[in-house]
């Protein structure tokens, strides 16, 4: 059977503010800021939403699928950022159509973010901030950390803060 370790004589061992918890002080504010905390503060710029419009049409409605008729007239009314307003002449008739931008968007900055090159906005808005969502959850470790109270009252103190430390 294997021999049995006394935790306490060991951390007595270790001391206060001996190597071993200068060395997790330095790891956990220093490292662990660079790899978590700036990559969080880049979200600020990457995932930065810039105004937008829609693109103009640049074929039939018909060919969009949204008339059943081949040729029809329509003027623009309106370019708002997540459709355009257009005004349809069938048959003598007018009738207002609001259109979602099938053609895509058109930015007002000249500079890519991830929200630019995979279209998140309008509809897809949310999945942007989801993106966001996930990093900071990934990066908080709450998958890990949900657990530890849990198994503190279940082990003690100790050997969860040991466990934890490695």
């Amino acid at each position: 059977m294997a021999e049995s370790i006394d935790v306490d004589n060991v951390l007595r061992a270790l001391g206060k503010y001996k190597r071993y918890t200068i060395i997790q002080i330095i790891y956990n504010y220093f490292i662990c800021v660079y790899l978590i905390a700036f990559p969080m503060l880049v979200y600020v710029l990457v995932g930065y939403s810039p105004p937008h419009r829609c693109k103009p049409l640049n074929d039939d409605l018909y060919k969009y699928g949204l008339t059943d008729s081949i040729n029809v007239t329509y003027t623009v009314i309106a370019e708002e950022n997540c459709h355009t307003v257009l005004s349809l002449n069938i048959s003598n008739t007018t009738q207002t159509m609001n259109v979602p931008c099938i053609e895509g968007y058109v930015y007002d900055i000249n500079q890519e973010t991830f929200v630019t090159e995979w279209n998140l906005v309008c509809d897809k808005a949310g999945l942007g901030e989801l993106t966001q969502n996930y990093f900071y959850c990934w990066a908080s470790g709450w998958c890990f950390t949900v657990p530890i109270p849990y198994r503190i009252d279940l082990d003690g103190n100790q050997s969860v803060l040991l466990l934890c430390c490695q």
